[in-house]
């Protein structure tokens, strides 16, 4: 049996994570002036 919450919490910060990961390995391309990469 699992807590729903811990398990929706830990997907969202998966996926912050994730997209953290993904700007650090890409780096800024595309970097416009509104800072949109």
């Amino acid at each position: 049996i699992w807590d729903k919450d811990k398990y929706e919490n830990a997907i969202e910060n998966a996926v912050g994570d994730f997209a953290d990961l993904a700007e650090e390995v890409m780096g800024n391309f595309n970097d416009d002036e509104d800072g949109i990469s």
